[in-house]
């Protein structure tokens, strides 16, 4: 497991499963002006797999990763649901706005997750997610939001403003102490 995906859910916790959707923040890569945007997609990429081209509403599935990790857990299943705990797939999601400076890349927004979510300190990892929000000066990137049905902003404050983070402090119980946050480079008024 990886400090990001144990932030965001990876290990079982012991917390109880919610029902409801839960909102969270999140950055993309816009794609590459290259790069063949499918039928219903958005051009916008998930940060550490760039071939997974983002769609308003998109579900989860277990890919292997690109470097095999030295061990894996020979108790995984291999058709297992997506979020799985003790693997690193589903959709990942931050509680708190800023904890997105950790992997700056360009496009932030916020998403409305779904299905089961696993809970971390920090942020989650859930079956599905539906695109609310961006933040973006990218004209390709926010013509195909609007189209899409995605609330557009220029300013981060603008968006935060109008989706500000859920209370997550009764779901999570005690946690542990949050590290330092780290600053966005990106959100430059």
């Amino acid at each position: 497991m990886t400090r990001l995906s144990t932030y965001c859910g990876g290990g079982d916790t012991g917390r109880p499963l919610v029902a409801g959707t839960l909102r969270g923040y999140r950055t993309w890569r816009p794609a590459r002006r290259w790069t063949r945007v499918p039928e219903g997609a958005i051009p916008l990429t998930a940060v550490t797999r760039r071939h997974i081209i983002w769609t308003p509403m998109l579900d989860a599935c277990c890919s292997p990763p690109w470097i095999a990790p030295r061990h894996r857990e020979a108790s995984l299943p291999a058709d297992h649901q997506a979020p799985f705990a003790g693997c690193r797939c589903g959709i990942y999601a931050w509680y708190e706005p800023d904890d997105t400076g950790i992997l700056h890349a360009g496009v932030f927004g916020t998403v409305e997750a779904s299905g089961v979510i696993l809970l971390g300190d920090r942020g989650f990892r859930a079956e599905r997610a539906r695109v609310i929000a961006i933040v973006t000066r990218n004209r390709r990137v926010g013509t195909a939001c609007a189209d899409a049905g995605i609330a557009v902003y220029r300013h981060r404050r603008d968006l935060l403003h109008d989706y500000p983070p859920d209370d997550v402090s009764t779901l999570l119980g005690d946690s542990t102490p949050r590290e330092p946050e780290m600053e966005d480079p990106g959100d430059r008024r």
